[in-house]
């Protein structure tokens, strides 16, 4: 088993140089393609970012169960997309199924990565930088301007990865993360990720990769408008509920 791990993370590896050099190959086409219909560009490129992921999922040998499908709308209505942060591989994990027109917040370090964080701008995706609340308003404020535009928003509104062993002791949600959702009048979509830690982060010891099976469970749209006035004060503790709702019913199917 330590072998076949061991051999599945340096194919991954590989797979990873081959990958940032067709991008490197792509990213004039896109360019191009942006100067002449930016919108359509920009669903091309995260179209081909999806199918890029969906590949280095499958040389990790991951596989994921999405449930709940159904409760992404195929429209152009705009979210904010919250969900349980364990593992650097949520995003790869949910980015597939994310609405057609989708930005992602990721953490700072990701912004000092040559070419990725091109790619990662060009699809609008925003750096959160942990710590600096002036920084973290103002991406709050570009996220809101996103979603005003069209454009669904990702955050994981813990903050960071969370790293208890008891998957469903979700850190509390940052409440101003939902001033996106609040400010910019739009439902929010809870999703739970379960099993996503023990890819990578859950073995101190054995830092390669593990193919494993992954659990993804969408949940309705969130009105907040719709939730009682005490609710409405603290919405992140009422989608967190709803978070960790979803990872229980995970672990008891």
């Amino acid at each position: 088993m330590i072998v076949i791990d061991a051999l599945r993370t340096l194919i991954t590896l590989l797979w990873l140089i081959v990958l940032y050099i067709l991008s490197f190959l792509l990213w004039p086409i896109g360019f191009i393609h942006q100067k002449i219909n930016p919108v359509k560009a920009e669903i091309w490129q995260q179209k081909l970012v999806c199918t890029m992921l969906r590949t280095i999922l499958f040389t990790c040998g991951v596989r994921v169960k999405y449930e709940g499908l159904e409760n992404i709308p195929d429209s152009d209505e705009a979210f904010m997309i919250a969900g349980n942060h364990r593992s650097i591989f949520d995003i790869v994990i949910t980015y597939p199924i994310a609405p057609k027109r989708a930005a992602f917040v990721a953490k700072q370090g990701l912004e000092k990565v040559p070419l990725i964080t091109r790619w990662m701008k060009r699809l609008k995706c925003l750096f959160i930088h942990n710590g600096d609340i002036k920084q973290e308003l103002k991406t709050i404020i570009n996220a809101i301007d996103l979603v005003k535009s069209g454009v669904s928003v990702c955050i994981y509104p813990e903050g960071r990865r969370h790293k208890g062993d008891d998957e469903i002791d979700v850190e509390p949600f940052k409440e101003g993360s939902f001033k996106i959702a609040t400010k910019a009048n739009a439902r929010v979509i809870p999703i739970a990720i379960s099993g996503a830690r023990e890819i990578f982060e859950g073995y101190r010891f054995y830092p390669v990769i593990h193919g494993k099976k992954v659990t993804v469970k969408v949940g309705e749209p969130i009105d907040l408008k719709s939730l009682s006035a005490e609710q409405q004060k603290h919405p992140g503790e009422y989608v967190r509920g709803v978070v960790v709702g979803m990872l229980e019913e995970i672990h008891n199917s």
